[in-house]
């Protein structure tokens, strides 16, 4: 997602990007719990992940 805001100049005067990886890791909260260690490759690698996008 983006947000932009702009005090009414022509350049914004902020600005944020959200990557769906970003969104998308949220949902681990609610999926891991009672997830055995075997399994969290499987779970990880659903989403398809890029590390990139979760650390900015």
């Amino acid at each position: 997602g983006v947000y932009l805001t702009s005090r009414g100049e022509k350049t914004p005067w902020r600005l944020k990007l959200r990557t769906p990886s970003f969104n998308n890791i949220q949902a681990l909260s609610a999926l891991l719990p009672g997830t055995g260690v075997a399994d969290l490759p499987v779970v990880l690698g659903s989403f398809a992940v890029v590390v990139g996008d979760i650390d900015r």
